[in-house]
């Protein structure tokens, strides 16, 4: 799993650990960003105040499995940022958005995929589990973007 680690580091920077396929234990978090925006600020702590309800549900959630995903840039170019306003370059392989689907391969059609940015984008599971924890992993991913770049993916207009 390609984000595994991130997301580790992420859920570790608050006191929880990833365990297994999307389990948690230690489900304390708290991430603050010193010197943020308030509305960014606020939006990360209204973010890692909903993946601490998060994780409650994972660690007892049944159910179908679903996945968590990245959209990543397909080569180097201009991609649309969601919230509007002027194109962002990204790298390939950078990370456009996060998100989980339990449909995989009707999530998106493809001429979607192909239409995002210059030269469109790849759906890369990152991981599995039941909707909540996917969600989980999702909102990990999100987070650890946050901390990293100081911003969401441009793909993402939320936290979700």
């Amino acid at each position: 799993m390609a984000t595994a680690s991130a997301a580790n580091a992420a859920a570790a920077a608050g006191g929880a650990t990833l365990v297994g396929n999307g389990q948690v234990s230690n489900t304390n978090i708290n991430l603050d960003l010193p010197g943020a925006a308030a509305t960014q600020g606020q939006r990360y702590s209204t973010a890692t105040s909903q993946l601490n309800n998060l994780l409650n549900q994972a660690s007892t959630s049944t159910g179908p499995q679903e996945i968590s995903y990245a959209l990543v840039a397909n080569a180097n170019g201009d991609y649309p940022v969601a919230a509007g306003g002027n194109p962002v370059y990204l790298n390939q392989g950078d990370v456009w958005k996060y998100g989980t689907t339990g449909d995989p391969n009707g999530r998106y059609p493809q001429s979607y995929l192909d239409n995002i940015g210059s030269t469109g984008v790849t759906m890369v599971p990152t991981g599995t589990g039941t909707y909540y924890q996917t969600l989980v992993q999702e909102k990990t991913n999100l987070i650890f973007y946050f901390i990293t770049n100081g911003s969401l993916p441009p793909g993402n207009l939320i936290f979700k």
